[in-house]
């Protein structure tokens, strides 16, 4: 209003940037305000939208729904001008090397739309591509042109990508894949890969130079609206109507950040809000905690000259538990309390060591389990033990840890006993299916499972260990379990080196993954159940699709093949290298816009470690 102008474009060097005055001129000035700028000869009225080419030498102007004109960014000559003739321009852009200006506007008869390429050297014609009306459905934001300007990308109304070659106008092929109509697409810099998004949230990534579908992300919840690689990395950028803005990795091998401090990992968790990662690196007699999305280490605690090789936090998220391994094989449960850093509780009697260990629902005990199937509830916080239920057969060596179920008011116990927490009184028992090596119960309380050594899974009632389902499939032990966020799968993993998906209640296979080389240790779904993740002795972790597709190999290691994480939105996996750093993974809809951006907000961190107190005394004397 003070004749300083509106800004409608920055060249790609940032140094200068178009501005439209308010006697009607549009001028070119420097971002620093020294520059008097050149001012566009021959242009005036309403400027609708300006694109600068790369090399900072023209500038494309629309200046009416029908107009174009291409202009001299050295002395502000007009070079020539495109009309539509009394038809609308819907979109225009320029390839990625500047050479090319793609003009799409509606024909006169309606029948589809025209894509003129132009050179913006001295504005010539160079080929007319015929769009036809039923694929017709373009905007600024659902066509894109590669860098070479050698392809051209438009969306369509029958929900499919149409390639077409600007040297022959002809189209090259069409991508088919999305679900609902496309709302956004964009090349990558390199021209290697196309974007599209779609009004259904989804995203898929294109292979350029092939011409075929790479993988599909999980996405947003509402319309893609925009989409944007960035130059020089792996990283895609994209906004959608549910109101977020999300960045990804390009391809799941491409982490979105390395945690270069910590090398090999034996043991990792999030805390239940995905604040927080917890790492456990080899050889380091420490757990660190990491903002994930800041890639940022907040605490350090030590815990001697031990392995770290489980580690879990509490359903508040106000205490973390560690089972840490000394030298002489002997395993301790400890807790600390993530406020300040104090040590909690250190639990012991676990001869010959703990194997597991699991927090009530509402966090106010700890369930332990040591290696002869011994069985202990302790208060979390105090570390005073509440009951100790003891195996009556003792066994040589157990391998997997109770699970707490029904609101954390019942006990299944290695040792094939179902308890009553409060008592410890036995209110049921299993038949003998063989030597037990998983155990896993639903989220909701009401479903355990149990893996042996032949195979097979059973699927019991925790109310009354009624059998629900027996699992047949696995062709040795099943080495670990895990349900579906809503209970209706069962995931499983083998010394047979497959992975299992089976649905509960009809007691039926659905899905084998098959390719690892050696036993799978670990498994985890992301709570939409649309990926799972599998980790193995072959040194490799697999993400696969729910159809049994393997979506990405990772380097894994094949001596800590346990230590990953999956946060608990499903957003965010950690997973060691062999013998290199943790690494963050963007998996499926992964929301991690303020990966490396956004500041932590202090205030609501863990206060700075003040250093790890001496242990207190074993409550058991």
């Amino acid at each position: 209003a003070n004749g300083r102008g509106v800004p409608l474009a920055v060249t790609a060097d940032g140094r200068r940037l178009a501005v439209h005055a308010v006697d009607g001129s549009v001028r070119i000035v420097g971002t620093q305000g020294s520059d008097a700028g050149v001012v566009l000869d021959g242009h005036r009225g309403r400027l609708v939208r300006a694109i600068f080419t790369a090399d900072g030498r023209r500038v494309i102007v629309q200046i009416s729904n029908a107009v174009l004109g291409l202009w001299n960014l050295e002395d502000g000559r007009l070079i020539t001008r495109w009309s539509a003739d009394s038809r609308n321009i819907d979109a225009f852009l320029v390839s990625g090397n500047g050479a090319k200006c793609i003009v799409i506007d509606s024909m006169k008869a309606g029948s589809g739309l025209t894509a003129w390429v132009y050179a913006t050297s001295d504005g010539r014609e160079l080929e007319t591509i015929a769009i036809p009306k039923p694929w017709a459905n373009l905007s600024k934001t659902n066509v894109a042109c590669n860098s070479d300007g050698t392809r051209l990308v438009t969306a369509a109304e029958d929900n499919a990508l149409h390639v077409w070659d600007l040297e022959s106008g002809a189209e090259a092929t069409r991508l088919r894949g999305h679900a609902a109509p496309v709302t956004a697409v964009a090349f990558s810099a390199d021209g290697t890969q196309i974007a599209s998004g779609s009004v259904n949230g989804a995203i898929r990534l294109w292979d350029a130079r092939l011409l075929v579908a790479e993988r599909e992300l999980l996405a947003h919840d509402g319309a893609v609206t925009a989409l944007a690689f960035r130059p020089g990395d792996a990283t895609l950028a994209s906004g959608s109507l549910d109101g977020t803005v999300r960045t990804w990795s390009r391809t799941l091998a491409g982490s979105l950040a390395d945690i270069t401090g910590a090398r090999g990992i034996t043991a990792a968790a999030f805390s239940p809000d995905g604040r927080w990662l917890a790492l456990a690196p080899q050889g380091a007699g420490t757990i660190e905690f990491w903002n994930p999305r800041s890639v940022t280490r907040h605490r350090v605690l030590a815990v001697g000259a031990a392995t770290v090789t489980r580690i879990v936090f509490a359903p508040d998220g106000m205490r973390v538990a560690a089972i840490v391994e000394q030298a002489t094989g002997k395993c301790a449960v400890r807790a600390w309390r993530l406020a300040d850093g104090e040590t909690e509780m250190v639990l012991g009697s676990h001869d010959p060591g703990a194997v597991g260990f699991a927090f009530s629902p509402d966090g106010a005990t700890l369930l332990t389990t040591s290696g002869e199937g011994t069985v202990r509830l302790w208060e979390a916080g105090s570390g005073r033990r509440l009951l100790e239920i003891p195996a009556e057969i003792p066994i040589k060596q157990v391998d997997v840890g109770a699970v707490l179920g029904l609101a954390g008011t019942r006990i299944v116990s290695p040792t094939r006993k179902i308890l009553d927490a409060k008592t410890g009184a036995t209110v049921g028992e299993l038949p003998p299916q063989g030597n037990l090596t998983a155990m896993a119960a639903s989220p909701d309380g009401e479903l355990f499972a149990t893996g042996v050594a032949n195979g097979t899974m059973y699927v019991h009632d925790f109310a009354t260990g009624g059998l629900v389902a027996r699992l047949a499939g696995h062709a040795q032990a099943v080495r670990a379990a895990v349900f579906s966020a809503d209970g209706t799968w069962l995931a499983t993993a083998s010394t047979d080196g497959t992975a299992r998906l089976w649905d509960v209640r009809a007691a039926r296979e659905i899905r084998v993954f098959q390719g690892h080389d050696a036993p799978v240790e670990e498994i985890v779904i992301t709570p939409d159940a649309r990926r799972i993740v599998t980790a193995s002795r072959d040194g490799t972790v697999r993400i696969w699709d729910a159809e049994g597709k393997e979506v990405c190999r990772l380097p894994g290691q094949p001596d800590w093949p346990r230590a990953i994480a999956l946060s608990p939105d499903g957003t965010l996996l950690v997973a060691p290298a062999a013998g290199g750093v943790a690494r963050i993974h963007g998996l499926s809809n992964a929301d991690v816009t303020r990966a490396r951006t956004e500041s932590v907000d202090e205030a609501a961190a863990p206060q700075a470690f003040r250093g790890t107190p001496p242990d207190r005394p074993d409550p058991d004397g």
